[in-house]
């Protein structure tokens, strides 16, 4: 389900407009609006084909919900979050700050990890976090 989600969660962007998406600068408050509504494309999407299982379209439509609160699109806090969509939001978080994007360079992964605890620890689950530092970890060393 994990992967199937990791793969299909964004697929409401190909409703957004390509100069929103690619935009090498800071987006406006109308532009970011615009962008968070991939996340309710991705539903109605996903929703369409009927064989889409439930636990992949909850990881689309939480993937931008943050533990405090503060997330997109319904304002979902702690237990009201999916575990699937925590684990996604993560590597979501992990790969928007490693990628290279248009407006900006990619981080270094052990940077980028400094980040996700230090600056969001009341946006991601930090167990999950800790287990996904391991993974990496892991995988490098092997």
């Amino acid at each position: 389900m994990l992967a199937s989600g990791g793969l299909l969660h964004d697929t409401g962007k190909i409703s957004i407009p390509h100069e929103v998406l690619n935009k090498p600068g800071r987006l406006t408050e109308e532009e970011f609006s615009v962008m968070k509504s991939h996340v309710t494309e991705t539903i109605k999407f996903l929703d369409l084909a009927q064989d889409i299982p439930k636990p992949v379209i909850v990881i689309g439509a939480q993937h931008h919900e943050k533990i405090d609160g503060t997330g997109y699109p319904f304002g979902l806090k702690g237990a009201q979050l999916n575990d699937l969509a925590r684990m996604a939001s993560i590597v979501d978080v992990f790969s928007a700050l490693t990628d290279r994007r248009v407006y900006k360079p990619p981080m270094a992964a052990e940077v980028a990890l400094g980040i996700m605890t230090d600056q969001m620890s009341r946006h991601l689950d930090q167990n999950f976090v800790t287990l996904f530092k391991t993974m990496l970890l892991d995988a490098v060393v092997d």
